[in-house]
């Protein structure tokens, strides 16, 4: 048990203590000892969010573009 603990004392001097902390609780979440997002989760999230930035920019031009028509017809 000494050594690891030797282990957690050499971590915590080359890493704050909260994300210690935090790396421990996400630890007990993926393990479902602890309530919340797993990794997995979270990771899963994070591409969704990404793939509705996508779709939002690309959204972005069409609308765009008939407003522009829209706009030079008007001025005909």
């Amino acid at each position: 048990m000494a050594a690891g603990r030797d282990r957690l004392d050499h971590l915590q001097d080359r890493m704050p203590v909260l994300s210690l902390r935090e790396w421990v609780r996400q630890a007990e979440r993926d393990q479902d000892k602890r309530t919340g997002l797993t990794s997995t989760e979270r990771e899963h999230i994070k591409q969704l969010e990404g793939e509705k930035l996508k779709l939002k920019r690309s959204n972005e031009i069409p609308r765009k573009a008939v407003a522009f028509f829209v706009q030079a017809k008007l001025v005909r």
